[in-house]
């Protein structure tokens, strides 16, 4: 359990009878749109310990549940892929998103050379609203240390269920890396939904 200074603790969930499993699953079931939501019977197996290298995280204010995050850790590539982070809609504005976040970062193996990371393109919003979420979303991260990877085309599928959608892939090196390195893990990872479409580039 790690309590932040903004009053954040955040304890993984690891159990199917946690009493934070269904304010995780509700919070991820409303906070992000079907076509980026893998089946809530994939955490269950994580839970079942069919992927020991997944992990849930929530976040507690006040002893009530208020902040999840879910990340993969990639041994053989020294990654981790950061898959999801929401806050619960009252709570959002106060840092809870980037200490989380943060907790995540040091929870990390310590050789971990990057964390890779999904987030919506404000060039594809369908509102001016929904861009100016979508651009706050990258600046926080930025802000946080990640930076985007320019010249790449990406479509994420997150299922047979879903089909694929553009998205835009950021990087977190923790440790020395170019544009050329950068986009080679991330290929590593995504494979052909990730493609060349430019001069690389890592800003």
């Amino acid at each position: 359990m790690t309590e932040s200074v903004n009053g954040l603790v955040i304890v993984p969930i690891t159990r199917l009878d946690d009493e934070w499993l269904c304010p995780w699953l509700d919070l991820y079931e409303t906070s992000f749109p079907p076509e980026e939501r893998t089946l809530v019977s994939f955490f269950l197996n994580i839970l079942k310990g069919a992927y020991p290298d997944h992990v849930m995280l929530a976040g507690l204010y006040d002893q009530a549940f208020a902040a999840l995050a879910y990340y993969t850790l990639i041994p053989e590539q020294r990654l981790a892929w950061f898959w999801y982070l929401a806050v619960a809609p009252a709570l959002r504005g106060r840092g809870l998103g980037a200490a989380l976040y943060r907790d995540m970062l040091a929870r990390l193996p310590a050789d971990t050379r990057a964390v890779l990371l999904e987030v919506e393109r404000p060039d594809l919003a369908e509102t001016a609203a929904q861009r100016a979420v979508r651009e706050r979303r990258i600046a926080l991260y930025r802000r946080l240390g990640a930076r985007t990877l320019g010249g790449v085309h990406y479509l994420q599928c997150v299922g047979p269920h879903q089909p694929p959608i553009p998205m835009q892939v950021m990087l977190h090196p923790l440790e020395p890396l170019d544009a050329t390195a950068a986009f080679a893990l991330a290929h590593a990872i995504f494979g052909d939904a990730l493609t060349q479409a430019g001069p690389l580039t890592l800003t």
